[in-house]
This record gives structure tokens, C-alpha cells and sequence, in this order.
């Protein structure tokens, strides 16, 4: 049980990169200003950008946001304490 959490811990931090790199690339393409603000801000401008281009910003937040989950869930699963 404590491998199969790592593994899911390791690949819901890689997804959560992953989503996270790509709501950047997004924030980039919109302006400058956007990328600067979800550098400094990310949760609070992640939304902001998904209500104004929910097209295009919907599958890298989906993806950012169930790879936490799966890293916090594999986290508890291998034991690791928060």
C-alpha cells in the first residue's frame, strides 16, 4: 500500500506540474501582465483566468487541480505527514 501511494504521490505531482506549466503558457500567450500576476498570485489569477477564457484554460486547471488531489491522496496513502 505504501508503494502504490508514492506512485500516486509521484505522478500527481507530475500532473500537477505539468497543468500548472501549461496555465502558465496560457497566462503568457493572454499579456505579460497576466503571466506576472499568476506567478505572484497563482490561485487568485488561475481563476480569474479560467472565468475569462474557460475554453482554453479549462483542461490544464482540471488537470493542475486532480493532480493535487492524487498527490495528497497518495500522500496519506504512503504515510507522509503534512
Amino acid at each position: 500500500m505504501v508503494v502504490a501511494g508514492y506512485i500516486l504521490a509521484v505522478s500527481g505531482i507530475i500532473a500537477c506540474l505539468f497543468g500548472e506549466s501549461r496555465m502558465l503558457a496560457l497566462a503568457y500567450r493572454r499579456g505579460f501582465g497576466w503571466l506576472l500576476s499568476c506567478l505572484l498570485l497563482a490561485p487568485l489569477c488561475w481563476l480569474a483566468l479560467l472565468a475569462v477564457d474557460f475554453k482554453t484554460t479549462a483542461r490544464p486547471f482540471a488537470l493542475a487541480v486532480l493532480g493535487v488531489i492524487g498527490a495528497l491522496v497518495g500522500g496519506v496513502m504512503a504515510g507522509i505527514q503534512y
